[in-house]
This record gives C-alpha cells, structure tokens and sequence, in this order.
C-alpha cells in the first residue's frame, strides 16, 4: 500500500513549523507544496520537489497519488493546518479508492495564531473559510452566526469576499455597523499586523489571502493592547 503524508507546515514562520513536519518532508522521497509551503522546509527535504500552482492543481496531486502508489513516500506541505482550508480534503478526492493510506501531520492555523494574538478563547467560535470561493450558503451562514452574537472567525476571498465586500454585506443586512472586527495580516511574519475596527469602518478596507478576520459581535470593544497596532511575529 502506497502512502501519503499531508503536512501542516503553520501559518508563515519557520518557527512555528512542528518537529514532526520536518520529519515527514526530510524523510520523503517526494514533497509536493506551493512555493511558499516549499520554502519553509528547503533545509529539511531530500526528496523529489514538485511545486503546486494554481494551474497545475490537479495534475501534481494526480502526480502525487501515482508516486504514491509507485511505493515512493509522498508528503503534501500544506500552510496552516491539512483539515481547515488546506490540502487534505483535495488529497482525499484524488485518493478516492485507490490503495493508497493517507496520514496527517497537523499544524499550526493561522486561525490559532489570530485567536492568540487577539487573545480570544475560541472553543465556541464559528469557523468559515471563503478561500474556495464564495457561496450563498456559505454568506447565509456567516450572517447567521453574526445575529446571533457569535464570535466569528473566517478566511476571505482575497478577490470576491474582502473585509470590505464582507461589512458591506453583514451591514447591508441590518448588523450593528459598530460591531468589532479584528483584521490579523501576515500573522507570524515579520510584516504581521492586527487592526482593531468596527463594521463601519471596515467598509473601507480591503484584505489578501493572509488575512483572518475576527468578529466578535457580542463585544463592541477589545483590548487596550489590540488597538491599531503592529504585532512582532
């Protein structure tokens, strides 16, 4: 049986990269990840390096599954943690039913990072990722969780769901325009940022793919310590 190793390799910083993801990539005959996965593990991999883009998704991971079988060991760098947002569940479908095991190593989220930055308990919070694109099921969820007083952490759609689309959306539909958001940028990064705002303002702004917006609309005030500040990483 071949098998494939889905790797959380954290949310940016090699500091944050777990001992046992260095030991999958390093003892991999082959290491499939974008760029940006790849780098943070470029002092650790020995194997084959097959570089994941946009345009060429599907086929490397096909790639991937028939190494697999072929009885070389595959690992699959994923940023953040394989199961939110990650690698996993499009490893999983090209695995289907073929004899191939699949195994994970978690990681650290950007969603943990935001939550600890921010200093919120999170066990209760609602968790959407728009990354995949942006649904009417998936707008009807977060608006519903925002009503109800949810804390509410997600993952935009850098070109169709920013922070702005996003409070105009939620205000539009009646929420307080004065509920908190938390904007979390590059998080563990040497450009990280946190941005305390409210829904109002937020219509202002825009956000990129490493962005975690926190809404807490339960609470219209944060932290002295959160307010419009830099965070070093």
């Amino acid at each position: 049986m071949g098998r494939i190793i889905v790797v959380g390799a954290g949310p940016g910083s090699p500091e944050y990269v777990t001992l046992a993801a260095k030991r999958a990539v390093r003892q991999a005959d082959v290491v499939v990840g974008s760029e940006r996965a790849l780098r943070l593990f470029r002092n650790n991999m020995r194997g084959e390096a097959l570089p994941l883009t946009a345009h060429n998704f599907k086929q490397t991971l096909e790639q991937a599954v028939k190494k697999a079988e072929q009885g070389k060991s595959v690992a699959v760098v994923s940023t953040g943690d394989p199961g939110f947002a990650g690698l996993l569940r499009p490893v999983l479908e090209v695995v289907g039913e073929r004899n191939v095991e699949v195994k994970v190593v978690p990681g650290v989220s950007a969603i943990q990072a935001c939550a600890a930055r921010a200093l919120v308990s999170w066990e209760n919070t609602v968790l959407l990722s728009f990354h995949d694109g942006v649904s009417e099921a998936g707008k009807k969820q977060l608006l519903t969780a925002v009503r109800a007083g949810k804390q509410v952490m997600l993952l935009p759609d850098p070109k169709a769901f920013t922070l702005k689309e996003i409070a105009k959306f939620l205000t539009g539909e009646g929420v307080n325009k004065n509920t908190a958001v938390v904007l979390c940028e590059d998080l563990t990064l040497k450009t990280e940022r946190l941005i305390e705002t409210t829904l109002e303002e937020a219509r202002a702004h825009d956000s990129g793919r490493l962005t975690v917006i926190l809404i807490k609309a339960e609470q219209k005030t944060w932290p002295k310590s959160l307010r419009c500040q830099n965070v070093e990483a």
